[in-house]
């Protein structure tokens, strides 16, 4: 028992410290990689340079025995999350796995060192608790999203505002979004900023919108970019219809506004009842019933 529990251990420890180190230099190995494309460079440290071959092994077969669509939409996931930055959708799964693998683990030898057997209940639990772990990541993600978003649809008006401006001003549609990534620190201006990056590489403007549209789930923004790209194809003025977007935009803004404006009577309702009437009936009501008792006895 002892034994099985130590190896386990051991097993649990080694499986942690190959996939933190992986996760650590994942990007020194892609480097690693593409630098050895273009000649034999030789690292300073042959015994570092060993090991992060060896760990750029694993990481080759981790995405051999990876589905391309599945990674393709996990990068979609990471992009609308904001997360693509931090991490690569290989590095994402792995710590996901890792970090779900560790807690069914600790949890199975918890449960299992407290009822002393080992049967098919454990292992159903312990199935459980891994699929828990990994909603868990799951709901992390869901919830990242929902709070960007909302703060990208909150400063959309003030961005396109100044988008605006400086387009009416005289500067280009390219140099007003720089404007934008170098005037505002936002989720907003982060992807603008990946659409200038995009534009950069060599990517057609109207592709590089068209990319943006997919990494950002809103519809008030893709709305935007829609109208953009259509501009930019009729040949129409960018001006006008940044001035357009905003007015409609802001009505929209104006109509939701009033939507939650009529819907806080009714909400507001539940802790009334539940809450402030109790309270107001204990006052009323308390001393009229101790002295209608006092009377009676």
């Amino acid at each position: 028992m002892e034994l099985i529990i130590t190896i386990l251990v051991f097993a649990l420890l080694l499986i942690l410290f190959y996939g933190v180190l992986n996760i650590i230099f994942a990007k020194r190995i892609e480097l690693m990689k593409r630098l050895e494309r273009f000649g034999d460079i030789q690292a300073e440290d042959k015994g570092k340079k060993a090991y992060i071959g060896q760990l750029a092994k694993l990481s080759e077969l981790f995405l051999k025995i990876t589905p391309a669509n599945k990674l393709k939409r996990l990068q979609v996931k990471l992009d609308n999350c904001g997360l693509s930055k931090k991490y690569t959708p290989t590095e994402w799964m792995l710590l996901t796995n890792l970090v779900s693998f560790i807690i069914t683990v600790i949890a199975t030898l918890l449960m299992w060192i407290a009822s002393g057997a080992f049967d098919l209940k454990l292992i159903l639990v312990s199935i459980v608790v891994y699929s828990f772990a990994k909603y868990c990541f799951r709901f992390y993600t869901l919830r990242v999203e929902k709070k960007r978003n909302a703060s990208m649809i909150r400063e959309l008006p003030f961005t396109l505002d100044l988008v605006t401006v400086s387009v009416e001003a005289g500067l280009s549609f390219d140099g007003a979004i720089l404007k934008v990534v170098q005037t505002r620190s936002n989720p907003l201006s982060d992807e603008f900023e990946k659409l200038l990056k995009d534009i950069k590489m060599g990517v057609v403007r109207r592709d590089a919108l068209r990319n943006m549209m997919k990494r950002v789930n809103i519809d008030e923004l893709n709305t935007l970019l829609l109208s953009v790209i259509q501009a930019d194809e009729l040949g129409v003025s960018i001006a006008k219809v940044l001035k357009v977007q905003a007015m409609l935009i802001r009505e929209n803004r104006k109509m939701i506004a009033r939507e939650k404006a009529l819907k806080a009577p009714v909400k507001m309702l539940i802790p009334l009842i539940v809450f402030i009437f109790p309270s107001i009936f204990v006052v009323i009501l308390g001393p009229a019933v101790i002295r209608i008792s006092d009377m009676f006895m």
